[in-house]
């Protein structure tokens, strides 16, 4: 009897131990951190418009949007016609999804709205549509200008904006969020090694910015950080990596005033 007992409790403990890894793990693939299954969406508030500027003429915008949260081959695009913007509901999220990868730009594409709207997810959904979640790199100017003057996007209370990559490249984030005026908290920034202009007026003038987490180890690349916190919130905290002691300050580093924390 107990040797049955124990033969049994081996096998339920060997069934957990399975279940658990394949909880965490895709088929054939790399270990999947849930957070970061989501794409990248907006989440209407009230009825409104989803509108996509043309920064700079020429530009093309390969971004589609869904509204049930699922990619598909057919996914309508969204327009750069500013005259003809996408009509969303209240209550409705609009999930995006784009293919910015190694030989495509967003070429100065901005995404906006005209009324509150929360955004939240992961921004790889914009370099690849089917495996975002795991995607680790991006591209040259990949989000550049992606919510610049997007004034009306608002941090939601308990979903993130993730910027996953390590693997980063010249103007992936430049002016990402510049003059986006109701961002409060910043995506985290795990790279450690930056790269010429990455985060050049990231966050310039997104004057209620109060909370960063820049893991970066290695900021000796040209104006990888010139004024990515100008005119940023008086007063905020930076998390930092330990190890990291060579910051600088100011807008082009951490704030004067700004509480410093290691992670």
């Amino acid at each position: 009897m107990k040797k049955h007992l124990v033969i049994l409790l081996l096998f339920i403990s060997s069934l957990l131990v399975f279940v658990s890894c394949n909880d965490a793990v895709t088929p054939g693939g790399p270990s999947v951190d849930p957070k970061l299954t989501t794409p990248l969406s907006l989440e209407f508030r009230e009825a409104g418009s989803l509108y996509a500027y043309e920064f700079q003429p020429g530009g093309t915008c390969d971004i589609q949007y869904s509204l049930d949260g699922k990619y598909q081959a057919d996914l309508p695009y969204l327009s750069i016609d500013n005259e003809n913007p996408i009509a969303v509901p209240a209550g409705t999220t609009v999930t995006l999804f784009g293919n910015y990868g190694s030989t495509k730009k967003a070429n100065n594409v901005s995404i906006s709205t005209d009324v509150n709207c929360y955004v939240y997810g992961n921004v790889m959904s914009l370099i690849d549509p089917v495996n975002f979640a795991t995607a680790d790199t991006v591209y040259e100017k990949s989000f550049y200008n992606l919510f610049a003057l997007s004034t009306n996007i608002y941090n939601h209370e308990t979903k993130d904006i993730y910027l996953p990559a390590t693997n980063l490249a010249e103007n992936c984030y430049d002016s990402m969020f510049s003059w986006s005026k109701n961002i409060t908290r910043a995506p985290e920034l795990p790279a450690k090694k930056l790269v010429p202009n990455c985060y050049y007026h990231m966050f310039r003038c997104s004057d209620k910015l109060n909370y960063v987490k820049c893991l970066a180890t290695d900021i000796s690349a040209s104006s990888c950080l010139t004024d990515w916190l100008d005119d940023v919130s008086a007063t905020g905290t930076f998390v930092k990596d330990p190890a990291m002691n060579n910051w600088p300050e100011g807008g082009s580093g951490i704030p004067a005033s700004w509480t410093i924390q290691n992670n």
